[in-house]
């Protein structure tokens, strides 16, 4: 009985293609994969890279500081509705469009002040320190009845001189608009001289 030599099957097209479109498939996966960073070809440990900000973080607004006259006193509660009531004046409706459009400076505080008490000279040394580069210090200041007026006062280099807006609108007895002044300035000490209305310079 004759033996015969069997030989290996013969690969077929069908066989062969299905097999070499799935190679293809997985390397173009593997690919991608490593282009994003993950993956068997990244080139690191596989993790989403963190992303990064451009952009500078926002400086927090300032907490309004309490004077009180004499400083060993205690805070009266009336102070803490001041404190409120400057919140509300920022965000005013009744505020002239130059307030609220104002551009943002460097703060130099906020100081609520008690019946006697009067702004700190830390407070107007910076505005004097900032002409060149711009500043505003807000002071709260009561009336004789009791009744809180706003003042913003500002310095800068597009400021001729020093500007301040008053919102007067919390004062029983006062006016009902706003006020926006342009006065002179002095430097030794720093004050105001020859106010005029802004829209009047």
């Amino acid at each position: 009985m004759t033996s015969e030599r069997r030989r290996p099957p013969a690969l077929r097209v069908r066989d062969v293609v299905p097999a070499g479109i799935g190679i293809v498939l997985l390397l173009g996966v593997a690919g991608c994969m490593g282009a994003y960073g993950g993956g068997p070809l990244g080139g690191d440990d596989g993790g989403t890279p963190e992303p990064t900000s451009t952009t500078e973080p926002v400086s927090p607004a300032p907490s309004p500081s309490f004077v009180v006259e004499p400083p060993d006193e205690g805070t009266p509660e009336y102070l803490g509705d001041f404190a409120e009531q400057l919140a509300e004046s920022k965000k005013s409706g009744a505020a002239p469009d130059a307030f609220t459009n104002r551009k943002p400076l460097f703060s130099c505080g906020e100081f609520v002040l008690g019946q006697g008490a009067t702004t700190p000279q830390e407070g107007w040394d910076c505005l004097a320190e900032h002409l060149e580069t711009g500043a505003e210090l807000v002071v709260v200041a009561p009336t004789v009845e009791g009744d809180p007026i706003m003042t913003y006062y500002r310095v800068g280099p597009e400021i001729d001189g020093m500007e301040y807006f008053s919102d007067p609108t919390f004062d029983t007895w006062g006016a009902d608009e706003w006020e926006h002044m342009l006065c002179a300035i002095e430097t030794d000490p720093l004050g105001m001289v020859n106010c005029v209305r802004a829209d009047a310079a």
